[in-house]
């Protein structure tokens, strides 16, 4: 169940600290997860992207994506991806210069992540295929870790018990679960201080038994066992589809049945609750990016018809930097919108989506991501994650929004005390896919703000008598002026901060 919207303001208004490390108004909200990618490095000219170009206080979690599983004499252990990961005797590696960032951080937690797509199963299916070979993997992977003097390890399974890149038996539900029990006794027995977390993929499959077929992931096992469960909600719908769609939807779209309603970010923090995870391990994970199609015709909403190229996918044209057919960086949006793209905002899906040049890509701005960032508040979650810290624009000369404009967007909604925002109305979070839409929403949205006369109601809270982005908070020792956030109004029918199209303002 979500929780009421004045519960959320009265939450928000307890909390007072800008520290992240010592915020009550929302539970753990204040870690912001940012993943590296060490193939960054290869991007050409403005894409390039290295460890000095972090910004080492712009995230509480970094976690260097990847290294790979490998097996060796003293059992299955972390093998280093790139030539450069290790330190060389005529240079530090990338490992070394992105654990660095901590000498201008001290508080900054620094994950080594292992696996991701395009690593798949391999490894993972053999070493989780019997104890000894787990606890072999646990000595070995932890004493990997501490060598190159990270804070944890990040596991990057992409899918226990499914077949992506390869496949991985249904045997390794359960697999994945005596690693991850087995990895929190020896972290609790010899090194407590030792982070274990995973990335997990978001589709229904991945936490119902669809058809007779298991899950990959024993939800609230997954909760007792990590410190931290970092949710993909991203990839829902991309150009292996034959039309467009965003593929990181706040809401669903009442026309788009292809997935039966479970392709929102609403629909995958519910269920995933509902199925056992505390809320207080679970961070929503955002992508600084966008998913292209190319545009058969005419047609560019959603759902327009996609145009199969020679790949075998419906990809839009690469990008200039990240190169990938299907995939555009935000800081590359940014230079197709500067380029004469037309950009549409979704009411409904709460995301927007742009089109030019005969292609499609649904991305995030910083509205869209405002309206996450608040749903994770509203869940309770941990807070954040970054797919990925190099595709936003890093450097500030793309987007003319200065360095790391969704990132630093979502950080200052993260941890801005400003009463969360009402909602609009959802699809059910039926915990299967549904067909329908009909059965009746968990939440309404607000259409008029109540009165301009600075009286305090039963709800402890009044509209600001001349300045509907303001408010007033009524205590027994007098009343507190609040201001929301950018682009936000008070709605006194919901005692919180709306999106100000949602409020009829007296003042306007």
């Amino acid at each position: 169940m979500k929780l009421s919207v004045g519960l959320l303001a009265a939450a928000a208004a307890e909390s007072t600290s800008n520290d992240q490390g010592s915020r009550t108004g929302y539970a753990n909200s204040g870690n912001i997860v940012c993943y590296y990618t060490n193939w960054s490095q290869y991007r050409p000219g403005s894409g390039k992207f290295l460890p000095e170009d972090i910004d080492p206080n712009l995230c509480t979690h970094l976690v260097f994506s990847f290294a790979k599983m490998c097996n060796s004499a003293a059992g299955w252990t972390l093998c280093p991806y790139e030539w450069n990961d290790m330190d060389e005797t005529w240079a530090d590696g990338l490992y070394t210069r992105m654990r660095n960032l901590k000498n201008q951080n001290s508080s900054l937690k620094v994950l080594l992540a292992v696996g991701g797509w395009n690593h798949g199963s391999t490894g993972f299916v053999e070493m989780a295929s019997s104890t000894a070979n787990i606890d072999a993997f646990i000595t070995n992977s932890m004493a990997f870790v501490n060598n190159i003097g990270y804070d944890g390890l990040d596991l990057d399974w992409e899918y226990p018990a499914k077949t992506t890149v390869d496949s991985s038996p249904p045997a390794d539900y359960q697999n994945f679960q005596t690693l991850c029990e087995r990895y929190r006794a020896r972290i609790n027995a010899n090194q407590p201080g030792f982070i274990l977390t995973a990335a997990v993929g978001i589709g229904q499959d991945k936490i119902f038994t669809i058809d007779g077929a298991v899950p990959s992931y024993n939800v609230s096992h997954l909760s007792n066992n990590l410190d931290m469960i970092h949710l993909m909600a991203y990839d829902i719908h991309g150009h292996w589809e034959d039309a467009t769609g965003h593929h990181a939807m706040a809401y669903t779209k009442e026309s788009d049945d292809r997935l039966g309603y479970t392709d929102s970010i609403d629909w995958i923090i519910y269920n995933w609750i509902d199925q056992g995870a505390d809320p207080k391990k679970l961070v929503l994970g955002l992508g600084a990016y966008g998913r292209t199609f190319k545009l058969a015709g005419s047609e560019t909403g959603f759902l327009a018809p996609a145009s199969l190229g020679s790949n075998g996918y419906y990809s839009g044209a690469a990008g200039t930097y990240t190169r990938e057919p299907g995939y555009l960086a935000y800081y590359e949006i940014c230079e197709k919108l500067r380029a004469g793209w037309t950009s549409v905002y979704d009411d409904e899906a709460q995301a927007p989506y742009a089109y030019g040049d005969g292609d499609w890509v649904g991305y995030d701005n910083q509205q869209s991501i405002g309206v996450k960032v608040n749903m994770a508040k509203s869940y309770g979650l941990a807070g954040i994650m970054w797919w990925a810290i190099d595709v936003d624009d890093f450097d500030g000369s793309f987007c003319n929004q200065g360095r790391y404009p969704l990132m630093n967007y979502a950080k200052q909604v993260l941890l801005s005390d400003d009463p969360v925002p009402t909602n609009p109305p959802t699809t059910p979070h039926s915990t299967q896919s549904t067909q329908s839409s009909s059965t009746q929403s968990t939440q309404q949205s607000s259409t008029t703000s109540g009165s301009s006369s600075g009286t305090c109601d039963s709800s402890g809270y009044a509209p600001h008598p001349s300045d509907c982005s303001k408010y007033i908070q009524c205590t027994n020792t007098g009343n507190i002026e609040g201001q929301c956030g950018n682009g936000l109004y008070w709605d006194q029918s919901a005692t919180a901060c709306n999106w100000d199209y949602l409020v009829d303002c007296p003042h306007d």
